[in-house]
């Protein structure tokens, strides 16, 4: 019986040894910072990589200072781009455009004689027009009122230098304080109506007609009549294809002289050519024109389009309306609104001359402390600005 004796491997004795002999490439922090090392000296950004493979300390401070001082220049960049671009600066794209259909502005004209003088006498006595007399009206206004105030014109509380001037003013007082007690209707009857006003009108010689008229109310010029105005039931608005004397609009004005106040100063026609979504402003942009003359008058479009809100200037859309008691329909409007509404609450009364709320109380003016009231509230506003926001609006357009 043989037996054979062999050695085995013990298997325990060369497992641990062959890990103990593994176990340093496996321990501590070797392969991360192998890693980062690699990393930052292959890194593309040419700072980060000569300080990686600097040999020597200064060198890798020199290569870290240059990192930090390229890393605050693009830190100061970016915040002053983005202090910029928060800002929302005003940018300006002029263009000019050869467009062979433009829409033609709105035209209005009024009377500078508020009402007939046959009518004077049932203004002074405070008559409803019914009571006065029975009118003829062809066309029913809409009234809208869009004139700034004049009433610093006839009611100022400071002294008059002349006596003629006195006069005047005292005359112009007691015909406004009647006229602005009136009722709207009375106002628009004892005015000029629209086809005592207008005797022919055409545009690129067809005829337009009286639909073609809305009617604005004003303390200052009586009845003013404006063709071409947007409203929410007159949305197409008139168009010319080619300039010349042929085209555009031919109007032929009465100002019947024979029928003027005397407190009017001065005899003619105001005209203010505006936007078809507008309303009028005939006291810084009217112009006006002389009896007995033929006046000719060529127009270039301007057209302004602005950015709403979060731009600096936040401009809105100013939208159409036909209700009485809004007077959103421009900036303008907007401005003269936030007026009243300052005076009704400081003085318990607004001006007569400028649009009014139903339920907003006209001023007397003859009464020196609700007009001493309204002038300081206007120098106040001309100092301090409005109480209301009445932004730019997105477009407008000037001719």
């Amino acid at each position: 019986m043989e037996i054979e004796a062999h050695d085995e491997p013990r298997f325990e004795d060369n497992y641990y040894g062959d890990s103990q002999r593994i176990s340093p490439t496996l321990n501590g922090d070797t392969i991360p910072n192998n890693f980062l090392s690699n990393f930052i000296e292959k890194s593309s950004v040419y700072a980060v990589s000569r300080a990686g493979q600097a040999k020597t300390k200064p060198r890798r401070v020199f290569w870290l200072m240059v990192l930090l001082t390229c890393l605050c220049g693009c830190i100061y960049e970016a915040n002053s781009f983005l202090t910029v671009f928060f800002e929302y600066p005003v940018l300006t794209d002029l263009e000019v455009k050869n467009e062979g259909n433009l829409e033609f502005p709105a035209i209005t004209v009024c009377n500078l004689n508020r009402i007939k003088q046959e009518n004077e006498n049932c203004v002074y006595e405070d008559k409803h027009w019914f009571d006065c007399f029975y009118p003829s009206i062809v066309f029913t206004p809409n009234f809208e009122t869009f004139i700034f105030s004049e009433r610093k014109t006839y009611t100022s509380i400071s002294n008059e230098t002349t006596k003629r001037d006195r006069k005047y003013k005292l005359q112009s007082q007691e015909f406004l304080n009647h006229y602005t007690s009136l009722d709207t209707d009375s106002q628009y009857c004892y005015g000029y109506q629209l086809n005592e006003l207008v005797k022919q009108c055409s545009f690129n010689s067809y005829p337009c007609y009286a639909s073609n008229f809305s009617s604005f109310k004003s303390i200052q010029y009586g009845n003013c009549f404006t063709i071409n105005r947007k409203t929410l039931e007159r949305k197409i608005t008139f168009k010319v294809k080619k300039v010349g004397p042929d085209t555009g609009l031919e109007l032929v004005l009465n100002v019947m002289l024979n029928s003027y106040l005397n407190i009017t100063p001065s005899a003619g026609v105001r005209v203010v050519i505006h936007s078809p979504n507008e309303n009028p402003d005939p006291i810084e942009e009217g112009i006006n024109i002389s009896p007995g003359y033929k006046t000719h008058v060529s127009l270039t479009k301007t057209s302004v389009k602005r950015l709403p809100a979060p731009y600096r200037d936040r401009c809105v859309e100013y939208k159409v309306t036909d209700n009485d008691d809004s007077t959103t329909g421009s900036q303008y409007s907007c401005v003269q609104e936030c007026m009243q509404q300052t005076s009704q609450e400081l003085c318990g009364c607004v001006d007569p001359f400028l649009v009014a709320s139903r339920n907003m109380t006209l001023c007397n003016l003859k009464n020196k402390t609700e007009m001493s009231c309204l002038d300081e509230m206007l120098d106040g506003l001309s100092k301090g600005g409005l109480p209301c926001e009445c932004p730019l609006s997105l477009s407008e357009y000037h001719v």
